[in-house]
């Protein structure tokens, strides 16, 4: 004959709220980080361009959009608010592109990458427990 072994687990409920508190803690420092990054990203842009600035509409309106988080999904972005930017950016049948934003988010990819990992970092050394 088994024998039935009960045993009680106390705390689980706060180990389980402290979960989701260091989750969302990570989520908004990564979600921070992503808005730096398109920040540096728009900045990238604005400095490295090729085209010729005679009103400064397009750089000035060059910047990052407001990060939105989604089911723990970060999303970040930057653009340029003229509406005459894509030809800029790509060129038309008439006149050679002049490539800003594309080269800014190729260069800022490294900088996303760092950026997440040392958050990522950052919690993980916060999670630790010394013996």
């Amino acid at each position: 004959m088994a024998k039935l072994i009960e045993a009680t687990v106390e705390g689980m409920n706060d180990l389980l709220r402290n979960i989701d508190i260091l989750k969302d803690t990570v989520l908004t420092a990564q979600a921070a980080g992503m808005a730096q990054v398109c920040t540096d990203a728009a900045n990238s842009a604005k400095e490295n361009h090729s085209f010729q600035n005679r009103t400064f509409n397009l750089e000035n309106s060059i910047g990052p959009l407001p990060v939105e988080v989604n089911d723990n999904v970060i999303e970040g972005a930057f653009r340029a608010g003229m509406n005459y930017a894509a030809p800029v950016e790509y060129g038309t049948v008439k006149s050679a592109p002049y490539p800003f934003m594309e080269p800014a988010k190729e260069a800022n990819k490294q900088n996303l990458i760092d950026t997440m990992k040392a958050v990522t970092e950052r919690a993980q050394s916060a999670l630790k427990v010394s013996k």
